[in-house]
């Protein structure tokens, strides 16, 4: 994640995390560090989008795998699934994480360079 990059930490993801309310959990956390004067509102509208993906499929994988582990189907507590909302939804989320992403990003570098500048003074200095 580009905000753990900028925070100088390890994300503390482990790659088989699919659970979206742990995800957005660690997102934050560290957008509370990484931004601590922003507006809230846009986090907590999209913290609240993913908190309705996450009832939908707690386990983060329904939707992009057609079985589990041990290769049992995954089932859908739900009889209808409102495509065109969660398209909706889905284009706010991404909108969200695309803007965000930039300005983690942006961070990320920033601190990086500042890293690099700080190692170079305290060889030459």
């Amino acid at each position: 994640m580009w905000s753990a990059r900028a925070l100088d930490e390890e994300t503390g993801i482990k790659s088989s995390e699919h659970r979206l309310r742990v995800l957005v959990q660690i997102l934050q956390k560290q957008s509370s560090r990484l931004f601590p004067n922003e507006d809230e509102e846009p986090l907590v509208a999209f913290s609240k989008l993913v908190g309705e993906l996450d009832q939908l499929d707690p386990s983060g994988q329904s939707f992009r795998y057609p079985s589990d582990k041990e290769g049992n189907r995954f089932e859908f507590t739900t009889e209808y699934v409102d495509l065109a909302h969660i398209k909706v939804a889905m284009d706010k989320v991404l909108n969200f994480l695309d803007g965000y992403a930039g300005a983690a990003s942006n961070l990320a570098e920033i601190a990086a360079d500042m890293r690099a500048e700080y190692q170079a003074d305290m060889y030459c200095g």
